[in-house]
């Protein structure tokens, strides 16, 4: 059967993969929007100014501030379509247009005024100043990021409110478009939350598939025992400094952050929930391993602080192939690290490019024993020899088989002490 090129990573309990571990820290999430432009996934780093983005400040858009609690960068879906852009008459054939769909187009108005020869056109959102341009003529008007200007009227003083500016709706197949879209993305988590059982599902399958082709995400999302590694899932929530409560599904936002931003020698378990104060559905110990034993997370309340019991996902049905260890998220994070590293140099510097001979398949060992190196000097992994790899040619010309057995390091969670009295 013909096979296409590139790398094919099958991972077992008892032999894995990792290369300079590559960069963590981008999460994904689907949410109905007020400011958004059909079908494009906004993208939003840590470093940018979320009015520019999203035409709001970060504090106001409550699951992506969670999201961005820990995260670097993320990519945030519009699950509605179908929108109105909000326009208003500056005068007479001159128009005045918000550049995105949504409800927040209505928020923004525009203020022309003489400026000796010239004219000032000043931008606001909220009533807060975002752009001023000075100019002669509204044909070097420039799009602001808000509002674009356009028309061949003559220029009037005004001050007008934009309107008519609409959200849509959410359709049936919002998810499916969500999820198409992701597949041309790179990213390490998934965020849900939502209650509605069907879109867990879907999104369950979805990461389960791309992680068998070889994209190695997880998604985050309320109580879902899907029995899997890559869905991580919590049994209730928190309580935020400012009173904001959030469920055992909202705090998926965070989970996604958190974990996507978690290097390879890092662990949650018992990492702080920031700025949270309380724990919303608090359960006794019976209850946190009872959840435990389904594959569930929870956060508990230690020293004073909301803290996350164990850094789990969901698989609890164990096997020779798919054996405890691939439970444990840090673990698992090495895992895939290793899987989607070595296939990243693989396809980017020897498929098409090296000779498959022993100098060749020697020169690849070389790169992956480095590498291996690298992620046991970052404690991500222990006791690696250049003899735990070995690349060797396969059943045809053009194939190499790779066999790679790794020892992940996990962290200390639990501790069995024996106190003597003399």
């Amino acid at each position: 059967m013909a096979r296409l090129t590139g790398a094919v990573i099958n991972v077992y309990s008892d032999a894995t993969l990792s290369v300079e571990p590559g960069a963590r820290g981008t999460a994904a999430m689907a949410c109905e929007l007020d400011w958004y432009e059909d079908g494009v996934m906004s993208v939003y780093n840590s470093d940018d100014d979320a009015m520019e983005v999203f035409a709001h400040e970060l504090g106001d858009l409550l699951y992506v501030k969670e999201m961005m609690k820990r995260a670097s960068k993320a990519l945030i879906w519009p699950l509605n379509s179908g929108g109105e852009k909000a326009s208003a008459e500056i005068a007479d054939g001159i128009t005045a247009t918000a550049v995105k769909c949504g409800e927040r187009g209505n928020d923004i108005s525009v203020v022309c005024e003489k400026y000796g020869e010239l004219w000032r056109v000043s931008t606001f959102v909220d009533g807060e100043e975002m752009d001023i341009q000075v100019l002669s003529d509204i044909s070097q008007f420039e799009e602001n990021g808000f509002v674009s200007i356009e028309g061949n009227g003559t220029m009037a003083e005004a001050t007008v409110s934009l309107e008519n500016g609409s959200n849509g709706s959410i359709s049936e197949n919002s998810y499916d478009k969500f999820l198409e879209a992701l597949e041309m993305c790179e990213y390490n988590t998934i965020a849900y939350t939502g209650d509605d059982a069907a879109v867990k599902n879907e999104l369950s399958l979805f990461v389960d598939s791309q992680r068998e082709q070889g994209k190695y995400v997880q998604v985050c999302m309320g109580d879902y025992p899907a029995d899997s590694e890559g869905v991580i899932s919590f049994a209730n929530g928190v309580v935020l400094a400012d009173g904001t409560v959030l469920d055992a599904d909202q705090v998926s936002a965070w989970l996604a952050g958190a974990t996507a931003a978690a290097e390879v020698n890092e662990s949650l378990t018992y990492d702080s929930y920031d700025g949270a104060v309380a724990v919303k559905g608090e359960l006794k110990p019976s209850g946190q391993l009872q959840k435990k034993n389904q594959g569930i997370g929870c956060f508990i309340m230690n020293n004073g602080k909301v803290k996350v019991e164990s850094d789990i996902n969901t698989l609890v049905s164990f096997t020779s192939k798919r054996g405890k260890e691939f439970s444990k998220n840090r673990v698992l994070r090495v895992i895939d690290g290793v899987c989607a590293d070595v296939k990243k140099v693989f396809d980017s510097s020897f498929a098409g490019v090296e000779n498959n001979n022993t100098d060749g398949r020697n020169r690849f060992k070389a790169t992956v024993c480095e590498y291996m190196t690298a992620l046991m000097e970052k404690n991500a992994i222990e006791n690696f020899v250049s003899d735990d790899v070995t690349v060797v040619m396969g059943a045809a010309k053009d194939e190499v088989k790779v066999n790679l057995r790794i020892q992940p390091v996990d962290s200390m969670e639990k501790a069995d002490i024996t106190v003597r009295v003399r």
